[in-house]
């Protein structure tokens, strides 16, 4: 049933992202009630920063790059050997197996209908199913490998999770925030499997680096450390590298032209942290209202990440405290890159949203994550897409809370679930039920009579 269940989850989250690709293919970029009227465009310029790499340019050094560098090496076969449309598979398929992962980490605190049912809802989340199956943005490959270092860890396994976690953070450098929270995590039980996993976890990084560290350090530091987010001013040889038909490569900072046949025509923005409903864009009084609303909010999300820090204190016995810590991490470094860099995108969340939905433990926060992560989908794109969040964790955290007051649990974290923990349980159980069983037993037995014998050998 757990097989059957995890190839159901896989199945329709690869189906549901198939048709969506289908759509952008067939009818190019076109806007969508209640999420804006421009689309991002960003992966017609990852498109182009394949090309360039396929022509032997190198990133950092003769063009702009922000992410780190296996996001561009792991899509480049897929450029190579398909073309224009090839990378998206990679971005499809790593996005329908989270949804895979997301199943097999709540299978472990809920019934299979329920685990089903949480990773149905990220297989057929809209917001997903947008920026992973019909933007193919770049919060993927970089979540499956965040949620698979996070199952690996559940699942006592510390060092496989430190070089999944960095992979994820070699195809993008938002999850780093999570390498303290898993160092913490496994200092629970070994301080040294937790000194020798981070080490793992940092000679991978700085192996994958070595190569942009010879070539362009000064760059490489500055784009991945995001000091420096922006493409140009490009070499005139790589502008005339460019593939045929696209006209311009965008700052990622500003609006310039980008024209790919079949793809899009028009601007690519970034940085927009106000809202881009065309009712509030044509009427200047709600316009002028809802950004001074979003500027008070920008001031305030770091309280309020404060806040849900200190409020995950309380839920530190929780057995879902693990995703919940992950979660507000991600949500963190958001916050602050949003807060001196430049706006936060929406689909930055993609990995929040894949956590806060496998930190279900029970029918009640199962319906939370799945019912806020919903409601993503609606929330205009700005600071409301980073308060949506931080609420769905708020609502997580006092859910926990109550359980753990009903539960009575006490306040040593070791209670937590581990697959170790439940094999010594049920030694222990077998153990305990031995002793009630040899101590309800009469206290003294009736001995047996002696049986006399002949020396002719019989029996009197």
């Amino acid at each position: 049933m757990r097989h059957k269940a995890l190839v159901l989850v896989v199945g329709v989250a690869l189906i549901a992202r198939l048709v969506t690709s289908l759509i952008r293919i067939t009818h190019g970029l076109v806007p969508v009630p209640f999420v804006g009227p421009t689309p991002w465009a960003d992966y017609n310029v990852y498109v182009s920063e394949l090309h360039f790499v396929a022509q032997g340019y190198l990133p950092y050094r003769d063009f702009g790059f922000s992410y780190m560098p296996l996001f561009l090496y792991a899509l480049l076969p897929f450029y190579i050997l398909l073309g224009t449309y090839g990378p998206s598979l990679t971005i499809v398929l790593t996005d329908a197996l989270t949804a895979g992962l997301i199943y097999l980490i709540t299978l472990r605190r809920l019934e299979t209908k329920f685990a089903l049912a949480a990773g149905l809802s990220y297989a057929l989340l809209p917001f997903a199913l947008y920026n992973e199956g019909y933007l193919w943005l770049s919060s993927q490959p970089m979540t499956l490998f965040a949620i698979l270092s996070l199952y690996l860890l559940l699942e006592e396994r510390p060092y496989q999770a430190f070089v999944a976690l960095a992979v994820s953070v070699l195809f993008k450098q938002e999850t780093i925030v999570l390498l303290p929270v898993f160092f913490a995590w496994q200092l629970r039980t070994s301080f040294a499997k937790a000194l020798r996993g981070t080490g793992v976890f940092m000679a991978m990084v700085l192996a994958a680096s070595v190569p942009f560290l010879i070539t362009a350090a000064d760059n490489y530091l500055y784009a991945v450390s995001y000091t420096l987010v922006k493409l140009g001013p490009l070499k005139p040889e790589v502008v005339s590298a460019l593939p045929t038909g696209i006209t311009s490569i965008p700052n990622k900072l500003t609006c310039a032209n980008s024209i790919i046949p079949g793809q899009f025509t028009g601007q690519v923005c970034s940085a927009a942290n106000l809202l881009s409903l065309s009712w509030v864009v044509s009427q200047p009084l709600a316009y002028r209202v809802v950004a001074s609303f979003q500027g008070l909010l920008v001031v305030l999300a770091p309280a309020f990440v404060l806040l849900l820090g200190i409020s995950l204190y309380s839920a530190r016995r929780a057995d879902n405290f693990l995703q919940l810590a992950s979660a507000a991490s991600v949500v963190s470094i958001l916050v602050v890159f949003g807060f001196f860099v430049h706006g936060v995108l929406a689909y930055y969340f993609v990995p929040v949203y894949a956590l806060a939905i496998s930190a279900s433990t029970s029918r009640t926060s199962a319906g939370v994550a799945v019912a806020g992560s919903m409601l993503s989908f609606l929330v205009p794109e700005g600071v409301f897409q980073t308060f949506l969040p931080i609420g769905i964790l708020f609502a997580l955290v006092i859910i926990e809370d109550h359980r753990l007051s009903k539960r009575g649990v006490s306040a040593d974290p070791s209670h937590l679930d581990t697959p170790r923990k439940r094999i010594i349980q049920r030694g222990e159980a077998h153990v305990k039920f031995g002793q009630t069983f040899a101590r309800d037993q009469p206290k003294a037995w009736p001995s047996r009579v002696p049986i006399k014998r002949s020396h002719c050998g019989g029996s009197l």
